[in-house]
């Protein structure tokens, strides 16, 4: 099942190899070279670090550093969204670019319990659909847990121009933290819309 899981992750989150410290060399070196990147086309669009004094150069660098972390082999520690937005007062720019960020983590988090529903060999194919189902339906509520969360890291870019601001949020949280959380939300809506014990539902919700 390890691998199964790996290799979710890795379509979720990208790759990258694991160093004692949780960042390896090639991952610090990717993290370099795609902050250089982005950095020289948000400097050319006129951007700015928002209540920061890091250059947008070093503060995407930490981003992707933060974002390459791993606890072990393929367990990126945290799980990352962005979010970007238009308006003419830079709170509400950042307030939209925000929720949009929070609306992109719940079909990551659908993904993964599906993808694990899917090859678990403990259950019957009537109870991967019964269990994916669960899954599927908990879209709204796992939205709204998302939103009720505290982002872990927050990088925040602005654009002024002619009245108008443009926010681009970039947000992290623990990856475990939220699993923990979204499992909770997919039992109770499994309970009701399964035939599954909420024993079962529990076992078969834990990988």
């Amino acid at each position: 099942m390890k691998t199964f899981s790996t290799l979710i992750l890795l379509i979720m989150l990208g790759t990258g190899s694991f160093a004692q410290s949780g960042l390896s060399s090639s991952a610090k070196a990717k993290a370099v070279k795609k902050a250089a990147a982005e950095a020289k086309m948000y400097n050319s669009k006129g951007f700015k670090t928002y209540k920061s004094n890091q250059s947008i150069e070093n503060m995407l660098k930490d981003y992707y550093e933060q974002s390459y972390r791993e606890t072990s082999p393929g367990e990126r520690v945290y799980i990352s969204s962005q979010g970007m937005a238009k308006t003419a007062s830079a709170v509400t720019a950042f307030q939209k670019a925000t929720a949009q960020a929070n609306r992109r983590i719940p079909g990551l988090l659908q993904m993964y319990f599906n993808s694990w529903i899917s090859a678990d060999k403990r259950t019957t194919e009537k109870q991967k659909a019964a269990l994916i189902s669960a899954v599927n339906k908990s879209g709204k509520t796992l939205e709204q847990m998302v939103a009720k969360q505290t982002p872990d890291k927050m990088y925040r870019l602005l654009k002024e121009k002619s009245g108008k601001y443009q926010a681009v949020v970039r947000l992290l949280y623990n990856q475990q933290k939220l699993r923990n959380l979204a499992r909770n939300e997919i039992i109770k809506t499994a309970k009701e819309q399964t035939n599954l014990t909420e024993s079962n539902i529990r076992k078969y919700l834990h990988f």
